[in-house]
């Protein structure tokens, strides 16, 4: 699955960025096991890794689909992570 699908799956508002609401959500499809508290906690670290890992391409401090992606392919596993537990969620 590619980092752009990916991406647009959880860009509800269709905005080509990720706010944290959004992330969030991604966060509880990919790790359902993770309570409020900690999900906070990875939405602010994600936020801050993509903006510093992926660039902030636009040098605007959102997190637009090249950072995610950028971002996605620095990550060891990702694309079995995502494709085994959206499997999981349509189950």
């Amino acid at each position: 699955m590619s980092g752009k699908v990916v991406f647009n799956l959880f860009d509800y508002n269709m905005d080509d960025t990720l706010d944290p609401g959004e992330l969030a959500e991604m966060i509880s499809v990919v790790r359902p096991d993770v309570g409020e508290e900690e999900k906070k906690r990875l939405v602010d670290q994600t936020v801050q890794d993509i903006l510093t890992k992926g660039g902030d391409t636009k040098m605007d401090g959102q997190i637009h689909s090249k950072s995610f992606i950028a971002y996605a392919q620095t990550l060891a596993g990702i694309e079995e992570l995502l494709t085994l537990d959206l499997v999981d969620q349509l189950a």
